[in-house]
């Protein structure tokens, strides 16, 4: 009898059971302020748990819960609603083990990239591109200042004048 709990190991390790992929998280829909997020863990083994929290450990309310169970492994795909702008994670853990994986994602609208792609107006773009590019060429024209300086043997040339 002894002899079973270590086969059934063996067959649980082998099959690549307890074994947890991590969370895939994604933004389903919006509307005001507030935002769906969808987290899914496919084909794990024992059964996870999954939760939405923030980064202080608060634990968000599942809209949606849906668990399959094919071939002896799990599914679960949970959502939640939260503020615009929250930053949250789907934290998974696997029953009964110490094995967990996490996904984060900030919960933003496509509104808001789009807005910060235009932010920026073309004279700001153009001070930017000033503001990088001039101390750029600062550098590149003291490098080139202090080679020729070293080239001449420290002296800087001189020029004849034939008299």
């Amino acid at each position: 009898m002894e002899l079973l709990p270590l086969v059934c190991l063996c067959l649980l390790s082998c099959s690549g059971a307890g074994a947890l992929s991590k969370p895939s998280v994604k933004i389903l829909d919006e509307k005001g302020d507030k935002v769906l997020l969808q987290c899914e863990v496919q084909g794990t083994f024992p059964k996870p748990t999954v939760v939405w929290q923030t980064l202080t450990g608060e634990i968000f309310p599942s809209m949606k819960t849906e668990v399959t169970k094919e071939d002896g492994s799990y599914s679960i795909i949970l959502e939640t609603t939260v503020t615009r702008g929250s930053f949250c994670y789907c934290f998974a853990k696997l029953e009964g083990t110490r094995e967990m994986s996490v996904s984060g994602i900030f919960a933003f609208s496509n509104f808001d990239i789009v807005a910060k792609r235009n932010y920026l107006g073309g004279s700001q773009i153009a001070l930017i591109v000033v503001g990088v590019t001039f101390p750029v060429a600062v550098v590149l024209i003291l490098l080139i200042y202090i080679y020729i300086k070293r080239r001449n043997g420290g002296s800087t040339p001189v020029s004849t004048v034939a008299l």
